[in-house]
């Protein structure tokens, strides 16, 4: 913890440093990295909620300036089917106050079978 708050007190404060790399799972949790200005996604989580946080550690209260999100995604891979099935799980949370175990458990069967299917299809 010492040294990641050092990182982020150097971020923060040398204006050389115009760059700082953090995983997801890292950036996702307790960061205040309102001096930055862009975020770039290269390697989408499974969970939407986890991008979103780690997006919202640059786009918070106290964020002075516009703040440009960009997503890197290779066609016809994995990673095109993980962004579409954010817009699955988005629904799916909207629909929360409807919640069928049996239900969730036919989408995690059709959200793996999808995800398997071949590209050409």
């Amino acid at each position: 913890m010492r040294e990641r708050s050092k990182y982020i007190f150097e971020f923060k404060n040398d204006p050389e440093i115009t760059v700082f790399l953090i995983s997801l799972k890292a950036g996702a949790i307790g960061l205040n990295l309102t001096v930055a200005t862009h975020c770039f996604l290269v390697d989408p989580w499974w969970n939407p909620a986890v991008e979103d946080q780690a997006i919202e550690r640059v786009h918070r209260i106290g964020q002075k300036n516009k703040v440009t999100v960009v997503r890197f995604i290779c066609e016809k891979t994995i990673e095109e089917r993980i962004i579409e099935l954010h817009a699955q799980k988005r629904g799916l949370m909207d629909m929360t106050l409807h919640f069928n175990p049996e239900q969730q458990k036919k989408q995690n069967m059709d959200n793996m079978i999808y995800m398997m299917r071949n590209f050409n299809d």
